[in-house]
């Protein structure tokens, strides 16, 4: 059930998506792991919306994380940011629950933080790591989105098991990753990213469509957008395509 504090902080959306939808995501878990530029987006807008949060991030607030880490200010430098982004968030939106996990995922703890979820979404950096989240996923039959931004570049796709693609057969082992220390992002660009994975779960938990079988590349740049047909790789060594 709905409170009446709910009733009226979801008024506005419950009048597009209804108020049975709103309380499956009220009934929703949500974990986000990386909690940087995309991460921010991601966790304001679901939280905003009614979703229960897991939060996962080993990392400390650096003056360079500013700019595009929407979550954090000044004062925050030096402090976990899933602990920061728990205080926030929950300041925003006392009627969720969030649990915060100031870790880095690894192999060896990857199926305890995301079991339970009933959907994961991979704000990272690196593939080291989203390898460990895909791989994860594929066993506890998890759906899963993939976003990433760089400069003014973003790439997003949305995995279910056994239904589309998983993140091995779109792209190698030993794919490399290109850091935004080395090469730039804008603010705008992980924050476009973040919301459009925000609103892509919003869509799956409520059971509206999602972007499958899909990978969208856009340059906001010159807003070129495309959307590059993807399928499940035959002898993938993850997901047994």
């Amino acid at each position: 059930m709905l409170n009446k504090n709910e009733v009226k902080r979801y008024d506005r959306q419950m009048k597009f998506i209804s108020k049975t939808k709103q309380k499956k995501l009220k009934q929703s878990t949500v974990s986000v792991v990386g909690l940087g530029g995309i991460g921010s987006a991601i966790c304001l807008y679901l939280a905003s919306a009614g979703v229960n949060l897991r939060l996962i991030d080993r990392d400390k607030i650096d003056i360079t994380n500013l700019h595009r880490q929407v979550l954090y200010d000044s004062g925050d430098i030096g402090k976990f940011k899933a602990d920061v982004a728990k205080k926030r968030l929950l300041s925003m939106n006392p009627e969720i629950n969030i649990e915060s996990h100031a870790v880095e995922l690894n192999e060896s703890n990857a199926v305890e933080l995301l079991r339970g979820s009933n959907l994961v979404l991979d704000a990272m950096d690196n593939f080291k790591t989203r390898f460990i989240i895909n791989e994860t996923c594929v066993t506890l039959k998890l759906p899963l989105t993939y976003a990433a931004a760089i400069q003014d570049n973003v790439s997003f796709t949305f995995m279910t098991p056994d239904e589309t693609p998983c993140l091995r057969c779109i792209f190698p082992k030993n794919t490399k990753d290109t850091k935004a220390e080395n090469v730039g992002v804008l603010g705008t660009t992980a924050g476009f990213v973040g919301v459009l994975s925000a609103s892509q779960a919003i869509n799956f938990l409520i059971g509206k469509p999602v972007l499958k079988n899909k990978l969208l590349y856009a340059t906001l740049g010159d807003f070129k957008i495309e959307l590059i047909n993807i399928r499940r790789r035959k002898g993938c060594e993850v997901c047994g395509s």
